[in-house]
């Protein structure tokens, strides 16, 4: 369980986020209504009671509802009949007022991303090795925990980044590295491996492998499998188990997104690592493999940041969408109970960047989620016009009372088409095979 102030940090965190998220979708139906000539009659920003409210200039009403957990522009009053009135309006009018939302959520999560980079910076990955595999390439090579590397193919190293990058493509040859160890510097020739599996998620993978990790970022304990073999199967046995070992060098089981425990040697730090010397485990319960906590922040151009955010926004998004695909289907045979440690990251939000990826990953939710055509959500209505714009108003007007119907129709027909083969596990089998 979370202690009682990580929770309202979190709480407030994720409310926070929420309420900024619903205003930026919102603000996508208000400009373009403005945009448009449309009056708006009311902009408020939760439900239930109004706790506070106010009217503009132009006759728009203002509110914070006690409950921030949606939003509404309101384009009709029934108390103002006028030619702007949003339903005299041409239906393609109404479609782009009403598209406008969900594509102000994907515009103000990658405007997040470049906003982000370009004022305080991307956040990168020391070329510093905080974790060497037990018999991998970089284990055989003699690479251990605290190498710096310093050139990789001849080329200077700036973030761990570059050398995931480079090992997307298979290589049948040696490279070779320049590590800095202490005031030392060394040269050597690794051969990489090719990994091919299926991670956690059901997705086919395939990179790679020095066999090193550099991560400087908090890992929640219960990523920690076993400690010089002894099995650790809570974050409690894991706390326990590293305490002797702080400030050596111990082999640890980390549980990876292949859905395997994989030993590696790490350096158990004592100052990144001041915790393990608590009498009590405390909350999060994390653990350091390097001598340095948190990423470091590389802040870039305009033209850089634009790349940069639209490359990372794309991966979100595509990442986002996987949710959606994921909790789709009945059968999850992929799916195991381990994948309760990526929902562990939830807990550690690390800064302003983790604040960021929170917003960002909840905006684009917010728009996935809005293009669904259900009533109550804007796809419902951005169909709805569509069609009124494609037919025309007098023969849409007579499908108005199916649409919905028909949409919930196509989307249970979908869901039991993606689970023909899952169904076995909620219904009955037949008596002659019990």
């Amino acid at each position: 369980m979370l202690a009682v102030d990580s929770q309202i940090i979190f709480t407030l965190l994720f409310l926070l986020s929420l309420g900024v998220v619903f205003l930026a979708h919102e603000a996508g139906h208000l400009l373009m209504a403005r945009l448009l000539g449309v009056h708006v009659a009311r902009v408020s920003l939760g439900f239930g009671r109004e706790v506070w409210g106010r009217t503009d200039k132009y006759g728009t009403r203002w509110s914070i509802k006690i409950f921030p957990f949606s939003g509404m522009v309101q384009l009709t009053d029934p108390d103002r009949e006028t030619p702007d009135d949003f339903a005299r309006r041409p239906a393609w009018f109404r479609f782009f007022m009403v598209l406008a939302g969900p594509a102000a959520s994907f515009f103000f999560a990658y405007v997040l991303f470049v906003g982000f980079y370009a004022l305080i910076g991307q956040p990168s990955t020391r070329p510093i090795v905080t974790a060497v595999q037990v018999g991998s390439p970089a284990d055989r090579a003699g690479i251990l925990p605290g190498d710096q590397i310093i050139l990789f193919q001849g080329h200077s190293v700036e973030r761990y980044e570059e050398i995931v990058h480079a090992l997307r493509t298979p290589m049948d040859e040696a490279v070779s590295l320049r590590l800095m160890r202490g005031d030392s510097v060394m040269d050597m020739a690794v051969t990489p491996g090719w990994d091919e599996y299926t991670d956690l998620r059901g997705f086919d993978r395939a990179h790679g492998r020095l066999g090193t990790i550099a991560q400087h970022n908090p890992m929640d304990l219960s990523a920690v499998r076993a400690v010089d073999g002894v099995p650790t199967p809570t974050r409690q046995a894991a706390f326990a188990a590293l305490k002797p070992h702080v400030g050596k060098i111990v082999v640890l089981d980390l549980f990876s997104t292949n859905g395997r425990a994989v030993p590696y040697r790490v350096y158990i730090d004592p100052e990144t690592n001041a915790d393990l010397a608590l009498a009590t485990m405390p909350d999060p319960a994390v653990l350091y493999m390097g001598r340095l906590r948190g990423d470091m922040y590389r802040p870039q151009t305009f033209e850089q940041a634009v790349i940069t955010g639209w490359r990372d926004f794309t991966r979100l998004a595509r990442g986002a969408f996987g949710t959606f695909r994921d909790v789709w289907p009945l059968d999850r045979t992929t799916i195991t109970p381990e994948t309760q440690v990526i929902g562990d990251g939830l807990r550690l939000v690390a800064g302003v960047h983790g604040v960021l990826f929170m917003m960002a990953l909840l905006s684009i939710m917010i728009g996935l989620l809005n293009l669904i055509p259900l009533p109550g959500l804007d796809g419902y209505w951005i169909l709805r016009y569509a069609m009124e714009a494609i037919t025309g108003p007098d023969t849409t007007r007579a499908f108005y009372p199916y649409i919905w119907r028909i949409m919930i129709f196509v989307m249970v027909l979908a869901w039991l088409m993606a689970n023909l083969d899952g169904l076995h596990h909620i219904l009955p089998a037949p008596a002659s095979l019990t």
